[in-house]
């Protein structure tokens, strides 16, 4: 019996993959570094807890000169905030950080940034949609630690009924 090998090459196609055009890098999610992480466990809980969850909120945004000579180019560097509060316990998760973002126009993201504070909607989905899973895994382990329920929903395996 053959037995087909896992490979490197993968058939999954990440949104939060960068652009490449000729080998240079055109956009992008570099990381994420959290900054400051608290959480407060809260009372006993005695009955139901409801769990609310806040999208990431980006604060700020700014450029950050990286690398040299030829090769010195800026990137953008977002800074990101992120909660979950359960209630009636009053126990939280507050997560803030920073997202390195490349673009082969980053002053132009400054201007729209400093105009509006808001994002072209291409680079909004491509950061929002990795800081929510970014924030997802941590606030899981968080709360796992803390003996809270998990604040997104997880997919359970159930019997399967006759």
């Amino acid at each position: 019996m053959k037995r087909a090998i896992p490979t490197a090459k993968s058939t999954y196609k990440s949104p939060f993959k960068p652009i490449y055009i000729f080998d240079f890098v055109i956009m992008g999610v570099l990381g994420v570094r959290f900054t400051e992480i608290s959480a407060k466990g809260g009372k006993v809980a005695k009955g139901d807890i409801e769990v609310s969850t806040s999208l990431p909120n980006i604060t700020s945004v700014r450029t950050v000169p990286v690398g040299s000579g030829k090769d010195k180019r800026e990137i953008l560097m977002m800074d990101f905030g992120y909660r979950a509060t359960y209630m009636p316990i009053d126990a939280k998760i507050e997560l803030k950080g920073e997202l390195s973002f490349i673009d082969d126009e980053p002053q132009k993201v400054m201007q729209q940034w400093k105009k509006d504070k808001k994002l072209d909607q291409k680079i909004s989905l491509q950061v929002i949609n990795f800081l929510i899973k970014k924030c997802a895994v941590e606030s899981i382990k968080i709360a796992d630690d803390l003996q809270l329920p998990a604040p997104v929903k997880l997919p359970e395996v159930r019997a399967k009924k006759d």
